[in-house]
């Protein structure tokens, strides 16, 4: 698997560069008892981050990108998930949700869609034709990816019972960003609603309509003169 690679990808120049790098990565998976990339699961991916060690961050976030590429080359092949070319990612990896910090019950995934990747890039896509700026466009990329990884890791149907329970749980990691996450993902779920990018919301999953706190015999000639 890291001679087809080496083959296929690398450039002469950079070989010894990414065979040590790559084979870091592969030495920790035969020690866990793994022969194969396709039997490489996020578990592993995320004990082999905090295992890891190196002399700076610096060096970690090089091994680890040269490591994600060629994680990219095998899931292309169907040898591993693409998520996990993705969930090695310095702005990603610390913010993942795993199984043991979030309750998901089957109540909650009784209905919903199955989430994948190309789906997120097309809403991407429909977000930079409708002149989103690119710190929009690339908050909405993170946001999704980390629920992507979350959904792939459980293998689990995602709705909005789902997404929030999901936010609640990853939102203290997110920062002074986090509302804009929300919006991207309350976008997210129109999109997926409607076909198409809504810009009329507000983000908040929780918001009432301030036409719905008027008295009908006010609502209903104002609704009619607004029109």
């Amino acid at each position: 698997e890291l001679d087809e690679y080496l083959r296929d990808e690398v450039d002469s120049s950079d070989l010894a560069r990414q065979r040590i790098a790559c084979s870091r990565f592969l030495f920790f998976l035969q020690e866990k008892g793994i022969d194969s990339l396709k039997n490489l699961d996020y578990g592993l991916l995320l004990s082999f981050h905090r295992e890891d060690h190196h002399r700076s961050y610096k060096s970690k976030d090089v091994y680890e990108d040269i490591i994600r590429k060629y994680l990219r080359y095998h899931s292309a092949r169907g040898n591993c998930a693409i998520g996990h070319s993705l969930a090695l990612n310095k702005l990603l990896i610390d913010q993942i949700i795993t199984m043991d910090q979030i309750t998901i019950n089957e109540e909650m995934e009784c209905s919903g869609w199955h989430l994948t990747y190309d789906s997120i890039e097309d809403f991407v896509r429909s977000m930079t034709a409708a002149g989103y700026q690119k710190t929009v466009v690339n908050a909405s990329r993170h946001i999704l990816v980390l629920l992507y990884i979350f959904s792939d890791m459980r293998n689990i149907r995602v709705n909005e019972r789902v997404i929030w329970a999901w936010f609640d749980a990853v939102k203290s990691s997110l920062g002074s960003g986090w509302k804009q996450h929300r919006r991207s993902l309350f976008q997210f779920i129109l999109y997926k609603r409607h076909g198409n990018v809504v810009t009329s919301m507000t983000g908040d999953p929780d918001v009432i309509d301030k036409m719905n706190l008027l008295p009908e015999w006010f609502r209903v000639p104002l609704c009619d003169y607004l029109d």
